[in-house]
C-alpha cells in the first residue's frame, strides 16, 4: 500500500516518531500540485507556493464562518482545487471527514446518513449531485438529527430549483454558491454571510481579490 510505504518514511527505525521539524521557507517555495479538469484540453499542472495555504485560510475562516470546531465533508478528486483546501482547513485544526466513492446515490438517504453519523458542520460539493438528488427526492428523513449545515456548491452554475429543493430538506441550514479559479486555487466570488442573498446570486467577492468585468469593447 502506497500510503502505508508513505507513513513509514516519518518514522525512525526503532518505531519512534522524531520531533517535527520547522522550516521558514518563501511565499514562493513550492508546496502542492494542482490539476486542471481537462474541459478545454489536456489536464495542465499548476505548482502552488506556500503562499496559498494562507489565500485559501482567508475565506475558509470568514467567508464560510468556520472555527476548531468545524468537520468538513467533500468528495472531491484528488489533485482538484478543492482538495488542495483540505490541506488549509488541517493547519487550522479542522476536522475533515474523507469518504472513498461516492455517498449519494447509494439508497435515498446514504448521503444524509453520513452527515448524521459524522455530525457535518460544512459541505462541499458539485450542484449536478443535488440536482440528481432533487430529481430521486432522495431527501433526509424526519428521524434524521442534522446539525446546521453550511452547503457551498462549486464547479459551475446553480440552478434556482436546487436552491428550493435544499430550502425544503435543509430548513435551518446556510445555503451558497461560489466561483473559483483552478489556476490560483481561489474563490473570487461567494456569498458573504453578512449581506443580503438572494437565489442564484453571489453577493460578494472574497477578500483581496481585485475583481473586473469586462464587455466586447
Amino acid at each position: 500500500c502506497f500510503l502505508d510505504e508513505f507513513l513509514k518514511m516519518g518514522v525512525e527505525e526503532d518505531g519512534s516518531v522524531p520531533p517535527m521539524k520547522f522550516e521558514q521557507v518563501s511565499f514562493s517555495h513550492p508546496i502542492t500540485i494542482g490539476y486542471t479538469s481537462g474541459s478545454t484540453g489536456v489536464p495542465k499542472c499548476i505548482v502552488h507556493g506556500s503562499s496559498i495555504l494562507i489565500a485559501v485560510a482567508n475565506y475558509v475562516l470568514i467567508n464560510f464562518d468556520t472555527d476548531r470546531d468545524s468537520r468538513w465533508f467533500s468528495v472531491m478528486p484528488a489533485g482538484t482545487a478543492i482538495w488542495i483546501s483540505k490541506i488549509t482547513k488541517h493547519f487550522l485544526g479542522q476536522t475533515i471527514v474523507l469518504y472513498e466513492g461516492s455517498p449519494y446515490f447509494l439508497s435515498p438517504t446514504s448521503f444524509w446518513d453520513v452527515l448524521e453519523k459524522h455530525k457535518i458542520s460544512h459541505i462541499l460539493m458539485f450542484p449536478r449531485a443535488l440536482d440528481e438528488m432533487e430529481k430521486r427526492n432522495y431527501s433526509p428523513t424526519k428521524k434524521h438529527d442534522l446539525p446546521l449545515v453550511r452547503l457551498t456548491t462549486v464547479g459551475c452554475a446553480t440552478k434556482p430549483k436546487t436552491y428550493d429543493f435544499l430550502l425544503r430538506v435543509l430548513k435551518d441550514s446556510v445555503y451558497s454558491t461560489s466561483l473559483g479559479c483552478t489556476e490560483l486555487s481561489q474563490l473570487a466570488l461567494f456569498r458573504e454571510l453578512t449581506l443580503p442573498a438572494y437565489k442564484g446570486q453571489m453577493n460578494a467577492a472574497t477578500l483581496g481579490m481585485p475583481m473586473q468585468v469586462f464587455d466586447d469593447d
